[in-house]
């Protein structure tokens, strides 16, 4: 911006610190991250971070929370596609 390096966090980390803080605003905010970026997020670094984080703070539904969001979010879009085209 204006010649300054503005840093940001990816998707995939702002996902892990919004799992973490878990408010039911965090958790609307991964819903939105997953319906907007769905295809294009490191799943694995995601998981990856949330599994080192339960073991650093003695946590065990981080990982597992995600897992229910990615799941949601996958089945929504599966039902937003439209049916597959038989062959005329």
């Amino acid at each position: 911006m204006g010649g300054a390096t503005v840093p940001v966090i990816s998707a995939e980390d702002l996902i892990v610190t919004k799992m973490l803080a878990g408010r039911p605003k965090d958790i609307e905010d991964v819903r939105g991250i997953l319906r907007a970026l769905l295809d294009k997020l490191d799943l694995r670094r995601v998981r990856r971070l949330l599994r080192l984080l339960e073991r650093a703070i003695g946590q065990d539904d981080l990982a597992s929370g995600f897992g229910k969001e990615l799941a949601a979010a996958r089945r929504k879009r599966r039902a937003r596609l439209p049916p597959p085209r038989g062959k005329d």
